[in-house]
């Protein structure tokens, strides 16, 4: 499991405008940025992001959170969040307890 301190790291480092702009064309309306939802179909744009506090929030389906929500809703892991950061994250290891060191996702020893 990756430590909440590193996780914080993370967050801190990644902005979520970037990360969302992979997926969905953003347009800027006011301070939020709005675009059609990834999740779900739709015509008209309900997907918000707030670059100011590093969240979405979708009022058509409700998904919401941060970079590391929306990439597990993408992806069951974060490599394109972890890339964006930079740091070397650390995991334990299933089964083996063992800590293992991986950038952007890819296992390096």
């Amino acid at each position: 499991m990756i430590p909440p301190k590193q996780v914080q790291e993370i967050l801190d480092a990644t902005r979520i405008e970037e990360v969302v702009e992979d997926f969905v064309t953003l347009k800027r309306r006011g301070v939020n940025m709005i675009g059609l939802c990834p999740f779900h179909g739709e015509r008209t744009p309900s997907f918000n992001v707030n670059p100011a506090r590093n969240i979405f929030k979708c009022f058509g389906c409700g998904k919401a959170g941060d970079a590391i929500t929306f990439e597990g809703a993408r992806k069951p892991y974060l490599p394109r969040s972890a890339a964006l950061a930079g740091p070397e994250i650390q995991h334990r290891n299933s089964g083996s307890g063992a800590l293992a060191r991986t950038n952007g996702g890819s296992p390096t020893g």
